[in-house]
């Protein structure tokens, strides 16, 4: 294995001079030491980069986005909660989900848990907003249609005089 030692750099070779001697009994074990620290070490740093891509997209909604970042979060084998909060926020449409995205700033959530119950409360907020909205332009286009029969049914038993000198 001494052969294999001067192979051996950076991290790895810290990695090896810090193995105490004769804890290894044969290159199996020895193998499978290796692949283990450094393996897994490979695939937490691709695995980190797709958390990275997994972003909202422009005509999605926020309860779709979650539901995507929580398939790819449950993938994921040793993501720190914070780190993945993190990320959370960083990901979300800046524009579509802008009082969200301060609601997060504001409050520091430690948890995806408690990012979720936030984004939970956001999305019953916008959407009694946006009934509400809803609401109000069918009064105001029935309140608008009123006022214009009514005003045709008054230009109709008027004369207008100017069009009578004409």
């Amino acid at each position: 294995m001494s052969l294999f030692a001067l192979m051996l750099k950076g991290g790895a070779q810290k990695w090896f001079s810090r193995i105490p001697s004769r804890s290894i009994d044969s290159w199996k074990d020895f193998r499978e030491m290796f692949l283990k620290r450094f393996r897994a070490s490979r695939m937490n740093e691709l695995q980190m980069c797709h958390m990275e891509t997994i972003q909202q997209r422009s005509r999605e909604t926020l309860p779709e986005f979650i539901k995507r970042f929580q398939e790819a979060v449950n993938q994921l084998s040793n993501l720190e909660e914070k780190e993945a909060v993190h990320i959370f926020r960083r990901n979300l449409h800046p524009v579509s989900c802008e009082g969200y995205v301060k609601d997060l700033i504001h409050r520091e959530p430690q948890s995806l848990a408690s990012a979720y119950a936030l984004a939970s409360k956001f999305i019953k907020e916008n959407d009694f907003l946006t009934s509400m909205k809803m609401n109000r332009r069918i009064q105001d286009d029935d309140e608008s249609s009123k006022q214009c029969s009514s005003y045709k049914k008054e230009k109709r038993f008027k004369t207008d005089r100017q069009s009578n000198y004409i």
